[in-house]
């Protein structure tokens, strides 16, 4: 009789973090009692919360308990933010031996909860099917106050402005603003530091859009750009709009 996967899952060795912001997370994996008698199987590992840009690296470890060895035959990953080594192709796992699956995740600019995995495809009869999948909640690692900036009601020869701040999550990876523009030439950009992350919180900033007369009448829609050097971010966007009146 075919045990539940669940039952011989269980976890080796711990977490630790590497310099690139990545961790590793190692699982065994009884494969020979993990699949369904389809011969499918899942393991499913929730990463939490996620920011984007950041790259998470997991260690899956596959024990044979069966009697003949496993050869993964093909290696099938389900969007192109999940990758394995092209190594793992041809592997052979002998019977009471283990090996590792690698894994890297690249959240990039993923948002809210989504579920990404790999699936291991073993030859020989009967044939298995494995899924590795992580799941998790992917945040953008900055908040905007306000998310867009209106300037109207203004007179052709009016001065005025307005400003946006950009704020790093707590927990997220630092982050610096090194450039802004505007893609307009009747809004000018000011970008100030209020606060580094080096004094033990998230980095702030504030960015000032002023109008620059003389200026003509009608609606104008403009993009602020923020330029950061945040992994896999690098520029954030700000819906401007400016009405001049007659």
């Amino acid at each position: 009789m075919m045990e539940k996967w669940s039952q011989r899952a269980v976890w080796a060795a711990g977490i630790f973090f590497t310099g690139c912001l990545c961790y590793t997370v190692y699982q065994t994996v009884n494969v020979a009692l993990s699949t369904n008698k389809k011969g499918k199987g899942e393991l499913v590992h929730d990463l939490g919360e996620v920011f984007w840009g950041e790259i998470k690296d997991y260690r899956f470890k596959i024990h044979n308990k069966g009697s003949s060895p496993l050869v993964i035959e093909r290696v099938v990953a389900e969007c192109g933010c999940t990758t394995t080594p092209k190594e793992l192709i041809g592997k052979i796992i002998e019977p009471n031996e283990s090996s590792d699956v690698p894994v890297r995740l690249d959240v990039g600019q993923m948002e809210g909860k989504f579920a990404k995995g790999i699936i291991l495809h073993f030859g020989g009869e009967p044939k298995r099917r494995f899924r590795l999948t992580m799941k998790g909640n992917a945040k953008k690692p900055f908040s905007l106050s306000p998310e867009q900036i209106t300037l109207e009601g203004i007179a052709t020869s009016e001065k005025v402005a307005k400003s946006v701040t950009v704020a790093q999550i707590s927990g997220a990876p630092p982050f610096t603003i090194t450039d802004v523009h505007i893609n307009t030439l009747f809004l000018s950009t000011e970008l100030r530091e209020v606060q580094n992350h080096q004094q033990g919180n998230g980095s702030i900033w504030t960015i000032t859009v002023a109008t620059i007369p003389p200026m003509s009448p009608g609606r104008l829609n403009a993009m602020l750009f923020v330029h950061t050097t945040a992994t896999g971010l690098y520029t954030i966007t700000v819906p401007v709009v400016l009405i001049v009146r007659e």
